[in-house]
């Protein structure tokens, strides 16, 4: 994956956080040894686990109307933990040499298409934010493109515009995000498909860690 260096520190634009609460919270993924007790903790050939009752997703857009929608979107995901949802709008003339500096389980990155779209790499509006994320979260980013030209096929989370964005638009890094997994595209609302892959992937970022 491509690396990036930060170029300052820029924390100006405020956040609020919501908080949707489940009544229940899930079994453990992995069976550990009485001593680990449900921690943070690091066991060969094992995940990491933490506390099962709790996950933050820290979402950001240049709209806050779409940050509205999204927030709705988040409550009502169907988890079985309590999900903290902290929203930021972004500007675009704060994003060069934006650093990343939220704890959460999840960074999510949310566009609207309109127009000619300037994602990532050289030219792209978040290619600082993404990188300083990327690194911060340790790749638990996902970027939600809505608004584009056709939804994805069914059971994807990509349309093709994306890839030939990456292929034909100078602007390789969102392809490769895409390939992992880290990106959702969009016309109007998301899949089923796309709901249920989300919420597995909120439950998959706040709950394992992959030992170093």
């Amino acid at each position: 994956l491509l690396h990036w260096e930060p170029l300052y520190v820029f924390s100006e634009s405020p956040t609020q956080t919501f908080t949707k609460k489940k009544s229940s919270a899930p079994i453990a993924f992995v069976n550990l040894e009485p001593e680990w007790n449900l921690q943070w903790h690091l066991k060969k050939d094992t995940l990491l686990l933490k506390d099962l009752d709790q996950a933050t997703v820290a979402v950001h857009s240049l709209k806050q109307n779409e940050l509205s929608k999204l927030l709705d979107f988040f409550s009502q995901l169907p988890l079985e933990f309590e999900l903290k949802t902290q929203i930021q709008v972004l500007y675009k003339t704060q994003l060069r040499g934006f650093v990343f500096g939220k704890d959460c389980d999840l960074c999510v990155l949310h566009h609207k298409a309109e127009g000619r779209l300037f994602l990532t790499d050289r030219n792209g509006f978040y290619n600082d934010f993404l990188a300083s994320a990327y690194k911060k979260t340790q790749g638990r980013v996902l970027v939600m493109i809505s608004n584009v030209q056709e939804d994805p096929p069914e059971g994807a989370l990509v349309s093709s515009e994306i890839y030939e964005l990456a292929e034909h638009g100078d602007q390789p890094t969102i392809g490769i995000l895409g390939q992992l997994g880290k990106v959702v595209c969009y016309k109007a609302q998301p899949s089923a498909y796309q709901v249920d892959y989300i919420s597995k992937l909120i439950s998959s970022s706040a709950f394992y860690r992959e030992p170093s």
